[in-house]
């Protein structure tokens, strides 16, 4: 006996229907491909991981993951699992129905993540009939990252590994196509909230670094022709993100403030600042107390700006690539905290300068990038804007000067002053 597709039907179809089984044509009337001239079926099914960074459920959501993960999860923190079934058009015929799980890292097992009004038809097609949508999701699972829950063999060895799966769907391809089902699987790499010192990632051999006294850098403006964008893994104290690495534009030189530390300029660490964007979004931070020589400050954090990276210099030739001895800094663009000196003493590579110190405009914190490690994470740095003294001698450029870092060896120009970071530290 064949089974046919239920639908609420009024009486006069009903008796349509009946006609139509013993005019004997009952597979002509109810086998028809939705929507017409379709030829495949199989469901569309995703898998994605969420963060929760605004802190809160808004209605009609699934859940209160609310941006995609990127690049690396951390340990300890939830994350949230989510599905999608969707339509992506002929010749794929539509599906419904059915139930969607999830099987989140460790022992837990296939959670039901069906949403609550069950699966809709899945037929976006204008001719679908009855008309579908085009995607549903699910309802999302929380999970708390552990390293623990690791694969140890397989595609996703040493990462921890998530599947999602849809069971028992209905196809509308023929009547007697049933069920589909469809595996989704997804893995990323875990790592830890507090990273401890590793080898760098330079092209010659390298030393495990130490720390030393925490130095002054004295901030130029750089310039760069076309530069190529890299992508990075960025763990800072503000949390982890994905960075997008761009064009330098800042060559920061070590410096004696006001005669404190005269072997400063001698010291091989530079810093240069490469425009950075993250994802996710920045979530701005307000009223963070920041501490340095010139006291304490508080500032609203805005946005990422620069990504800091320890460089070699030479105004000649092109340098060799050295061990640094200072971090990756992270820099975010900061407002308030209002502050003026006047008369600073600079001595750098440049030569000496005096410098009037306007307001802070960046806030550098130690950053592991790409799973490099962080050699002092207590010394952020905090950058006041700078103009020359009056009267005094102005820096005037210099038009190239060769670096060298984990990026590779390049060639910028110099320009004139622009900030002086000093160390500083966070609550």
């Amino acid at each position: 006996m064949r089974v046919f597709r239920s639908w609420l039907l009024p009486a006069s179809c009903l008796s349509f229907a009946l006609l139509a089984t013993v005019a004997g044509s009952t597979r002509d009337a109810w086998a028809a491909n939705n929507p017409p001239g379709c030829n495949e079926t199989g469901p569309i099914l995703l898998l994605r991981e969420l963060r929760d960074t605004d802190g809160m459920t808004l209605p009609g959501e699934n859940g209160p993951g609310d941006t995609p993960v990127t690049g690396f999860k951390i340990e300890g923190e939830t994350i949230y699992y989510e599905s999608r079934l969707t339509y992506t058009g002929a010749p794929q015929c539509g599906y419904e129905g059915g139930t969607l799980c999830i099987d989140p890292p460790g022992a837990t097992g296939c959670t039901d993540v069906t949403p609550v009004a069950g699966i809709p038809l899945l037929c976006s097609d204008p001719a679908c009939s009855p008309s579908g949508v085009t995607s549903v999701k699910s309802k999302q699972l929380p999970y708390i990252v552990h390293i623990a829950d690791a694969e140890t063999a397989g595609s996703c060895t040493g990462q921890v590994r998530a599947f999602a799966s849809y069971r028992n769907g209905t196809s509308h391809f023929t009547t007697d196509v049933f069920p589909v089902d469809a595996d989704t699987p997804i893995c990323n790499t875990v790592t830890t909230p507090t990273p401890t010192a590793t080898t760098t990632h330079t092209p010659t051999p390298t030393a495990t670094p130490t720390i030393v006294a925490p130095l002054h850098f004295q901030c130029y403006e750089a310039h760069h022709g076309p530069f190529a964008a890299i992508t990075v893994t960025l763990l800072d104290a503000f949390g982890a993100s994905t960075g997008t690495v761009g064009v330098p534009k800042r060559l920061c030189n070590p410096a004696d403030k006001n005669d404190e530390d005269p072997n400063a300029p001698a010291n091989p660490n530079h810093l240069a600042g490469y425009k950075l964007k993250e994802s996710p979004a920045f979530k701005p931070r307000t009223g963070v107390v920041v501490t340095s020589q010139f006291g304490s400050v508080v500032v609203d954090v805005v946005k990422p700006e620069f990504l800091m990276v320890p460089s070699a210099k030479d105004l000649v030739n092109p340098p060799a690539p050295i061990v640094p001895t200072v971090d990756h800094f992270a820099c975010y663009k900061v407002t308030r905290g209002a502050f003026r000196a006047s008369g600073v003493k600079v001595d750098d590579q440049f030569g000496t300068l005096t410098l009037d110190l306007k307001k802070p405009v960046r806030l550098c914190v130690p950053t592991n990038k790409n799973g490099g490690g962080v050699i002092d994470p207590t010394n952020a740095l905090l950058c006041y804007k700078v103009r020359p003294s009056p009267g005094s001698t102005k820096f005037t450029g210099v038009p190239q000067a060769f670096i060298n870092n984990q990026f590779g060896a390049d060639v910028i120009s110099v320009f004139g002053a622009r900030e002086l970071c000093v160390p500083a530290t966070l609550p």
